[in-house]
């Protein structure tokens, strides 16, 4: 069940008072919580345990993830610009290349997962990398609808670079 926006700030609250130690906080307990979407931005969430967490597309923009467990979180197509995640427990490798394509946004790819979260992409729940490639080349390619070169190179160099980080850490694993 996804968390509303006000219950949200409801939470976020409470945390920060138990980061101050003042009576009626409560540490942000957000495991597995459905925060897909959701405005984090500038949100204190230090020591929040947010493990199994959904924050796809998730505005973390600012927010102060200090020490919170995010252990199994989705943060595919999280804006974390400005975040702090100084000692966050982060168990999945997230990469992110922003400013890119038609609408200078940001393309999140998940290496454990092998998925990929990009614009509209992101409304079929993302891909693997190499769907992902097949839909950049039908759309941007020589055959693609929007033939345009720029952006097609855009995407392909990012691809690369996902499938050059992935191969590196399966080569760490072995």
């Amino acid at each position: 069940m996804k968390i509303t926006q006000e219950k949200l700030k409801e939470i976020i609250a409470s945390h920060g008072k138990w980061l101050r130690y003042e009576n009626g906080g409560e540490r942000a307990d957000l495991n597995g919580a459905n925060l897909s979407g959701a405005d984090l931005s500038g949100a204190n969430l230090c020591g929040a345990d947010l493990s199994g967490a959904d924050l796809s597309g998730a505005d973390l923009n600012g927010a102060n993830l200090c020490e919170a467990d995010l252990s199994g979180a989705d943060l595919s197509g999280a804006d974390l610009n400005g975040a702090n995640l100084c000692g966050a427990d982060l168990s999945k490798t997230y990469y992110q290349i922003v400013r890119i394509g038609r609408r200078n946004a940001t393309t999140t790819y998940c290496v454990e997962d092998d998925n990929v979260r990009c614009g509209c992409w992101n409304n079929y729940g993302g891909g693997k990398l190499e769907e992902f490639k097949k839909r950049v080349e039908s759309v941007y390619g020589e055959e693609g609808k929007i033939p345009n070169e720029r952006y097609y190179i855009q995407y392909m160099a990012a691809i690369e670079f996902f499938e050059k980080m992935a191969k590196l850490a399966k080569t760490e694993e072995e």
